[in-house]
């Protein structure tokens, strides 16, 4: 199994592992705590799991990301975003149930999946980056001009990454090093 495949399947494990710490550290609360407040429980417990699912995140994927300033930037925006979608799904559930327990829990489970989604999008590759990552591919390798999967080896013309087909001549002249060598081609000619 490759890395990149355990790394995956590692991070299906995030939300059934964020549940089971959000649990344990409601039933740590409730076994400690002289008095019962639910919220301050929901609450804390809430913030317990965003910090697991927040370091396993970090951990899982923190060799993988080119940590430029942008990228950094766009992280720290995305824990304020993540709590305000937190807090008006949890609004929302808190009026609509006149419940307002049941507004706090449902705040402090959408937030941690919040920033997970929103760690995703600010994470996500660039084209430059794409780019550069192809650039240090075998100059033999075939890739998808649309994704960047490496296609080498298949027994057909279809991307099995995002589905996109093509002959033989589009794919092999849509290259990044055979389009470079073309366009040096044109300009020295």
């Amino acid at each position: 199994m490759s890395q990149l495949v355990a790394r995956i399947l590692l991070a299906l494990f995030v939300v059934p592992l964020g549940l089971v710490a959000y649990f344990v550290a409601m039933t740590a609360f409730m076994m400690n705590s002289g008095s019962p407040d639910q919220v301050l429980g929901v609450v804390s417990t809430g913030l317990t799991t965003w910090g697991f699912v927040a370091v396993y995140w970090m951990l899982l994927w923190w060799r993988q990301i080119r940590w430029s300033s942008s990228r950094k930037g766009a992280t720290l925006l995305v824990i304020p975003a993540a709590v305000a979608v937190g807090a008006v799904i949890g609004g929302i559930i808190g009026i609509g149930t006149r419940e307002k327990i049941l507004g706090y829990g449902f705040a402090s489970f959408v937030t941690p999946l919040a920033w997970l989604m929103g760690t995703i999008l600010a994470w996500r590759e660039t084209k430059s980056e794409r780019a550069a990552r192809l650039s240090h591919t075998s100059n033999d390798a075939i890739t998808c001009p649309v994704c960047g999967y490496n296609l080498t080896g298949l027994s057909e013309p279809r991307c099995p990454e995002c589905g996109t087909k093509y002959t033989l001549t589009e794919l092999y002249s849509r290259q990044p090093s055979r389009a470079t060598a073309a366009q040096d081609k044109e300009m020295a000619g």
